[in-house]
């Protein structure tokens, strides 16, 4: 029995090409998760093109790659992408800002939406479909300035809730007092 790549794993990783290119063309750093992963295939760092410093600003990336001519909903101007119910929960629990990015490799197009601000509308929610907007949305270099924006929305320091354990603790009380002198 012969091994095999299929075309899907082909395509997703034009898609991943693509979004690196782009992303290195802004002037930032794009690191794949590659191997196993449950929704984020990737992450961009922001840095300072001019000194190269970088401040630990970070977007989560989920990149959808597809070669279907037609979209969801698909009109001149805009396309749906419908999202999994699991998928939006764990992109939206995390402490980093997650950018769902839709690429066409055969047309060389990509489009992104901040998953974590569309999906804060409760009404958007309940559909659990990003809206693309062809022009507003579409992922290019130009994109740079409204990523920034989204990463830098964060507050520093951010974390998340903190786990629950359940502890039994064993204590030992004895009263301690002290002499004068």
């Amino acid at each position: 029995m012969a091994k095999k790549i299929g075309s899907s794993d082909i395509i997703g990783m034009r898609g991943i090409a693509r979004i690196e290119e782009i992303v290195l063309s802004m002037g930032y750093m794009f690191y794949e998760t590659g191997g196993v992963e449950a929704g984020i295939d990737g992450f961009i760092e922001l840095r300072d093109v001019a000194t190269g410093t970088v401040g630990n600003l970070l977007l989560q990336i989920q990149g959808k790659a597809t070669e279907r001519r037609r979209l969801q909903g698909e009109t001149d101007e805009s396309f749906e992408y419908p999202c999994a119910e699991a998928d939006i929960a764990y992109w939206m629990h995390g402490t980093a800002p997650v950018l769902l990015i839709v690429v066409r490799p055969e047309e060389g197009t990509a489009y992104w939406k901040s998953i974590k601000d569309w999906f804060s509308d409760a009404d958007r929610l309940k559909t659990r479909k990003v809206v693309f907007d062809k022009t507003a949305d579409l992922f290019t270099r130009d994109s740079k300035a409204a990523i920034t924006a989204v990463a830098a929305s964060v507050s520093p320091g951010a974390s998340g809730p903190s786990v629950r354990r359940q502890e039994n603790l064993l204590t030992n009380l004895i009263g301690v007092t002290t002499a004068e002198t």
